[in-house]
């Protein structure tokens, strides 16, 4: 038997600016570079990353390949490089750590 919990804290963790910000940032800085590599069409990438106390991404695991190993690569840098969030905080308001799921694809986040 596998069991399966999520702990939602008191506040999410957010992208500095907001999920339109991330999105900016994830388009701008992966839409270019991915067509320099030669691909025009990608399925749904899968990526889980955790925010950690101090607002930093951490543990990125491509959950859900594109195929190609270098735009796999390309989409972890990209998480990892991503600008400092706030991070969680439970209701006592210390920082925890939040997990996050994020799919990608081409035109759509």
């Amino acid at each position: 038997m596998n069991f399966s919990m999520t702990v939602i804290p008191e506040t999410k963790a957010e992208f500095t600016g907001g999920y339109d910000k991330m999105i900016a940032y994830l388009e701008s800085n992966s839409a270019k570079k991915i067509e320099q590599l030669g691909f025009s069409k990608l399925d749904v990438v899968s990526v889980s990353f955790t925010v950690n106390k101090m607002g930093k991404t951490e543990h990125i695991i491509i959950t859900k390949p594109s195929g190609y190993d270098k735009v796999d690569s390309l989409l972890i840098k990209l998480i990892k490089d991503m600008p400092q969030w706030s991070p969680a905080k439970n209701k006592e308001g210390n920082a925890v750590d939040q997990h996050f799921f994020l799919d990608i694809q081409k035109d759509n986040c």
